[in-house]
């Protein structure tokens, strides 16, 4: 048996603190992981704990827990003091309880968490000083928890979280501080939680994304300042991501987005870009919005925003980009204004606002869609009167047409309508006729529609 002291909590859980935790970790690994294996659930308390003082007594001035096992209980090192010098939780095993570094202060020296393992709990290492030295999260395991850096406080070093992979709790750098160094997710494989970095300035360090695998949440750098160049290179599984928002934020250097595919466009709404800005690699994908069941008809569906994104898109793109992705923005912010409704009619709405939609910004080709839509409106009253000719052929005499080579099908189609008006009032047809008038006459209004739309937003 280890001689570790514990204390028992008021639902009986062994609680090892304070200086008897500190005399436990002393004696090694060995020693620890044997409690820890007949302690399995407890928890453990290093918060306010002074490491300082024991760095003489460590080999090399190192305070280590590299490969320790902890329990499944909480583990705290909230507002502990490390001192100056290296910290090593390499391969470190956390388990499902709450991991909590909140509040604690490091000094000068590399901070490892290098393969280190956190299970199922919530990760905390908000409004810690990390120091001045590097914080390396090599191929680090987060749980489904979430992992926050709020308010965290970040020296000069290298931050890296390279290979590491995420569960599906949010990421948070929400106020956090920066020194010089970078920051870099090469090769890091995110969940489906929330990447928050909002209200941060990196004035000195750059910020690198480098054959990331994204998951399926939100992305957001709202309010952030960019001193050094952003480098989005090599995305994977962009198409999952919900959301990419740099809304508000400066860019001093360049941007570099790379090739990304994304079916949302990226919030780029209120931005500063004072270097050169890429976005010819960026393909930004249109989808429909979930139908409302309780939006009326005609009632025009929330965009969330995303055609004021495109316009946005189309803005910078006049600006840093081609003409033919200034109108590729241009095409998808009106058609990211559609009509949606569900009803029989949502079809013929949504094929005419379609058919203009990409067209707003060039007035010659809503004429070719007008005379393409005539002739096929046309075709279609065509068929739809020779079928009404069938019908009233088998009740009245036949409707004689001399067929010539050499007669228009314009003379030809209104000679069939005269006839074919002169036997429906013969018969009492009356109603078959305005009911294909009917339909003439939506074509026609259809048709000079998608002018008068394609006009109104040209010259608006």
């Amino acid at each position: 048996m280890t001689s570790g002291k514990s204390e028992q909590t008021p639902n009986t859980r062994t609680v090892l603190k304070g200086k008897d935790a500190a005399k436990l970790w002393h004696k090694g690994i060995v020693e620890w992981n044997l409690w820890v294996e007949e302690n399995p659930d407890a928890d453990v308390d290093f918060s306010n704990f002074d490491f300082s003082k024991l760095r003489p007594l460590c080999r090399d001035g190192v305070l280590s827990f590299a490969n320790f096992e902890f329990p499944k209980g909480n583990v705290s090192f909230a507002f502990a003091r490390f001192g100056n010098g290296d910290v090593d939780f390499e391969n470190a095993h956390f388990k499902a309880g709450k991991i909590d570094f909140s509040g604690a202060e490091f000094g000068v020296g590399k901070i490892n968490f290098e393969f280190t393992h956190f299970e199922e709990g919530e990760v905390s290492f908000a409004n810690t000083d990390f120091g001045t030295g590097d914080v390396i999260f090599h191929c680090t395991h987060f749980g489904d928890g979430r992992v926050s850096f709020e308010k965290t406080k970040f020296g000069d070093g290298d931050i890296s979280f390279f290979g590491s992979q995420f569960g599906t709790g949010n990421i948070i750098f929400t106020h956090s501080v920066h020194g010089k160094g970078s920051i870099g997710f090469i090769y890091t494989q995110f969940g489906c939680g929330n990447l928050l970095f909002n209200d941060v300035t990196l004035k000195e360090r750059q910020l690198v994304f480098k054959e990331a695998q994204l998951g399926e949440g939100m992305y957001e750098f709202k309010r952030v300042f960019f001193g050094l160049p952003v480098n989005l290179v090599d995305l994977i599984d962009t198409k999952k991501v919900t959301q990419l928002n740099f809304q508000g934020s400066i860019f001093d250097a360049d941007v570099d987005m790379g090739s990304i595919s994304l079916t949302q466009p990226v919030n780029l709404i209120d931005t500063e870009f004072h270097g050169k800005l890429n976005l010819d690699t960026i393909d930004c994908q249109l989808t429909r919005e979930p139908f409302n069941p309780k939006m009326q008809f005609l009632l025009k569906a929330k965009d969330n925003k995303v055609h004021l994104c495109f316009e946005r898109l189309a803005q910078l793109a006049a600006t840093h980009s081609t003409q033919e992705k200034f109108e590729e923005y241009k095409c998808k912010q009106y058609r990211s204004r559609r009509w949606l409704v569900d009803n029989p009619a949502k079809s013929t709405f949504d094929l005419c606002f379609s058919g203009i939609a990409g067209y707003g910004y060039d007035f010659k080709r809503p004429v070719i869609t007008l005379v393409a839509s005539w002739i096929i409106f046309s075709l279609l009253y065509f068929a739809l009167t020779f079928t009404a000719h069938d019908y009233c052929s088998s009740v009245s005499t036949p409707i004689n047409i001399s067929w010539s080579s050499m007669v228009p099908v314009v003379q030809v189609a209104a000679e069939i309508r005269e006839q074919f008006t002169a036997v429906c009032m013969s018969k009492n047809t009356r109603g078959l006729l305005q009911f294909f008038m009917l339909l003439q006459g939506t074509f026609a209004l259809i048709c000079y529609g998608l002018l008068f739309t394609a006009a109104w937003r040209k010259y608006r």
